[in-house]
């Protein structure tokens, strides 16, 4: 396996915020430190602290050149150190004093044959860490009610309060036994270096590439359609637990069943009411919105596991695409019910009847309930106007100022 060719030790401050201070809080009011008695753990540029999960609510301190922790030459640490993250909340208490988190992690830097060391390494199931690490608790403005038996266990110290040097603010302090792995199995080091959708200014005025994305939808859909659609995703229940075909020993034939929801059945029954019929093509019973965030050439995926796509990338399924103004492109897909099942596993189609896609799902699963590619499409529509907040925007204007006769027609 490969291994770097010097001792590194990957540093990874994180921290979690509960969901209303991820929201109000500016990064611009935390400062971290990164405290020891050991030279040589902080990157040459100094840290960056940014947001590059998928989570917002963690804070994350990076460098310049990588988003998530960066690397430091370990060759001469000592084989036991301690170190602390101070994370610094600038003037948030209400007579402007700051709030401080301590969170001193006692290393052991263990002996074996490679020389990678990695603070992500107690993430994996058969890591070292008997207890969760404190990142994974919301910890930040712990008060003193609020802590649990879990948050003390396995911890020296969990103060919470009046810190000494007067200050406020929470302390912990935690060990971690970390062993060496090759470097090509340390993947948490090139993790999320693509910015998070939360850490970008969204836009819905471009003057790059408009020409290209409206030659990418066949039809152009009315605003108010698809504000219809993303309303009823949000108020009719699709998740899994809900699906009442997924009851255990129902023998009830659930592939496809989740097409037929409401915000779904919408879209599709849109789509092969206004499209021009070609011998061939198969209707339409799912869609995946992508959206326009920034003046470039990509397109956020509407289910935002799910890697973004270029605006020119998509024009080869233009055929089974709409665009819904400026900032929208819908992907039209044929139901799994068509789907052959090359090699046991499902190939979801577009409307010509392409491979869009193909998916470790099997015919069985699918019919027990327990997988639905629909799923994914409504939860993109559900979340939109939360995950896509100048699109929605935008949407509601052209909904608003669009003429009532307003016709859909197939573009040439």
């Amino acid at each position: 396996m490969t291994d770097s060719d010097q001792k590194l030790l990957h540093l990874l401050p994180r921290l979690l915020l509960d969901d209303s201070s991820s929201e109000a809080m500016s990064r611009d009011q935390v400062v971290l430190e990164v405290i020891s008695d050991v030279d040589g753990l902080l990157p040459a540029e100094g840290v960056v602290i940014r947001q590059p999960y998928p989570n917002s609510s963690y804070l994350v301190g990076g460098s310049v050149r990588n988003r998530n922790g960066w690397c430091v030459p370990a060759a001469n640490l000592p084989e036991r150190f301690e170190v602390e993250f101070r994370w610094t909340f600038l003037s948030l208490l209400s007579d402007g004093s700051d709030w401080v988190v301590r969170h001193f992690i006692q290393l052991e830097l263990e002996q074996g044959p490679f020389r990678t060391y990695t603070m992500a390494v107690s993430n994996w199931p058969n890591g070292r860490a008997s207890i969760p690490n404190m990142y994974r608790y919301a910890t930040a403005f712990l008060k003193s009610s609020q802590v649990l038996e879990q948050h003390r266990k396995g911890r020296p110290t969990l103060n919470v309060g009046n810190l000494r040097d007067g200050m406020l603010g929470v302390t912990f302090r935690e060990e971690m036994r970390i062993p060496p792995i090759p470097y090509e199995q340390a993947t948490s080091i090139h993790l999320y270096q693509k910015q998070q959708l939360h850490e970008v200014v969204q836009l819905t005025d471009f003057s790059l590439l408009n020409d290209e994305h409206k030659a990418n939808g066949a039809l152009e859909m009315p605003a108010r359609v698809f504000l219809d659609a993303i309303s009823l995703a949000a108020k009719v229940p699709y998740k899994r637990p809900e699906v009442p075909s997924a009851t255990p020993g129902s023998s009830e034939d659930c592939l496809g069943q989740l097409e037929s929801h409401p915000a779904l059945q919408l879209l599709s029954d849109w789509w092969n009411a206004h499209r021009i019929p070609v011998a061939g093509e198969l209707p339409a019973a799912m869609v995946m919105p992508y959206i326009r965030v920034q003046n470039d050439n990509s397109y956020w995926c509407g289910y935002r596991e799910t890697p973004n796509s270029t605006i020119e990338g998509m024009n080869c399924v233009s055929s089974s695409c709409a665009t819904c103004g400026d900032t929208v492109l819908l992907h039209f897909m044929a139901s799994v019910k068509h789907s052959e099942f090359p090699d046991g596993f499902l190939d979801v189609r577009c409307l010509d009847g392409s491979e869009w896609v193909e998916v470790e799902a099997t015919r069985e699963q699918m019919a027990r309930g327990e997988y639905d590619e629909a799923y994914y499409c409504l939860a993109a529509l559900a979340e939109f106007s939360n995950n896509f907040p100048a699109a929605y925007r935008r949407l509601l204007q052209d909904s608003f100022e669009a003429p009532s006769s307003n016709l859909e027609t197939e573009r040439e």
